[in-house]
């Protein structure tokens, strides 16, 4: 554990780099590779919308339907995760003071300055300890609460749309 501490003390601030360019295809390429560990990644809605979502899943885009009897692909990738929207779009907040004065919106709180420039979507795939479709037939009882349940970015409303 001190090797660890001592590695992280190491690292500059100025080297390390949050994301890069291509972090989220990376990731989805890991979930969709990782066998049946079940995942749940919370990533703007336009992540669905973007040709690397389609292409992990070795050409499935995120339109296709989720009732093929296996939970695999030929090549042995998931299928798209299920997405999952809240009704109310969530709000993310910056502490006050890390961010430049010029891009500081007027949505302040004690929470800090609102930041939610996209809408949210959980990308969802629980493997084989939850089916898909047995979240799938959950989604009636889901009508009229907090929550949207969807295969495709198709059968969300327009205004949950990338």
């Amino acid at each position: 554990m001190e090797a660890f501490l001592f590695s992280l003390r190491s690292i500059h601030p100025t080297t390390f780099h949050r994301y890069s360019a291509d972090h989220v295809s990376r990731l989805l390429q890991f979930c969709s590779a990782s066998g049946s560990t079940p995942y749940c990644l919370l990533m703007p809605n336009y992540v669905a919308a973007k040709p690397y979502f389609s292409t992990t899943y070795s050409g499935q885009s995120s339109g296709q339907s989720a009732s093929r009897p296996t939970a695999t692909n030929a090549a042995g990738h998931r299928q798209p995760p299920l997405l999952v929207c809240p009704r109310k779009r969530y709000n993310y907040w910056t502490p006050k003071g890390l961010r430049a004065a010029g891009k500081v919106q007027g949505h302040v709180s004690s929470l800090g300055h609102r930041t939610s420039p996209f809408i949210s979507y959980w990308y969802l795939d629980l493997g084989p300890e939850v089916p898909k479709r047995d979240l799938l037939r959950q989604r009636a009882a889901l009508a009229g609460q907090t929550l949207l349940l969807c295969e495709a970015v198709a059968e969300f409303p327009s205004a949950l749309r990338p």
